[in-house]
């Protein structure tokens, strides 16, 4: 993450990443609720944990970094030539991810996006018992917040986290939010209901105000699903 209103360096946060997921699978339709917590820490790619000395002490300055995402999709089937093996889907999404970290450049760092997402889906089925699938998104409409120029929401009225969403959301369109976010899926049946399967999901991010932030995400997840 390279947030230019926040700090001048890039930041790399690592952590372990865990998801539930419900997928509804019509014959000709798909509605999934997926959610994704992430706990880890966020450092400064250059120079990792930094120590400081006020004279009573030393201290380091390392963040520790918050991540959960909720999104609901609702797909439609389009024709294709072998539906037995391989399904198009299209559709929309509506889904929320707020990122924390607790000491970027010593303050506390924030990004939430909502949004409205025009969602697709492809699966593969290479046997009966494997199956491939492909996601793809791009937001429509959304509500992105951000910390106010002075990097700190400042309120009389409000604690700091509602002042945080008062004061620092926007609206924004294809125009000011550029997100990309795909995925790849393998899953093999092992035996009655149950599977198991890997995802990688990848993310890239871009937004101009206050000042522009650009961000990159990828996570590597082991699966295990069972059919109702």
């Amino acid at each position: 993450m390279l947030d230019q209103q926040a700090s001048p360096l890039l930041y790399r946060a690592k952590g372990a990443a865990f998801q539930l997921g419900y997928t509804r699978r019509g014959s000709n339709s798909r509605f999934s609720i997926e959610l994704q917590p992430i706990f880890g820490q966020d450092l400064p790619k250059r120079y990792g944990v930094r120590l400081y000395s006020n004279g009573l002490g030393t201290y380091a300055i390392q963040s520790t970094y918050y991540d959960a995402s909720l999104s609901l999709r609702y797909l439609r089937r389009l024709p294709t030539a072998d539906p037995a093996r391989f399904r198009l889907f299209a559709g929309l999404g509506v889904q929320n991810r707020l990122q924390i970290s607790d000491a970027v450049a010593n303050l506390y760092w924030g990004l939430n996006v909502a949004g409205l997402y025009a969602e697709g889906r492809a699966e593969y089925n290479p046997t009966p018992r494997q199956q491939i699938t492909a996601e793809l998104s791009v937001p429509g409409l959304a509500a992105v917040t951000r910390h106010t120029y002075a990097n700190y929401p400042k309120s009389t009225d409000d604690g700091n986290l509602v002042a945080f969403f008062r004061q620092g959301t926007r609206w924004a369109t294809v125009a000011d939010l550029q997100q990309v976010q795909a995925s790849l899926r393998y899953q093999y049946t092992l035996f009655g209901r149950f599977n198991v399967g890997a995802r990688y999901r990848f993310q890239w991010l871009h937004f101009p105000a206050p000042r522009p932030i650009r961000t990159y995400d990828q996570s590597l997840i082991g699966q295990l699903g069972y059919q109702f």
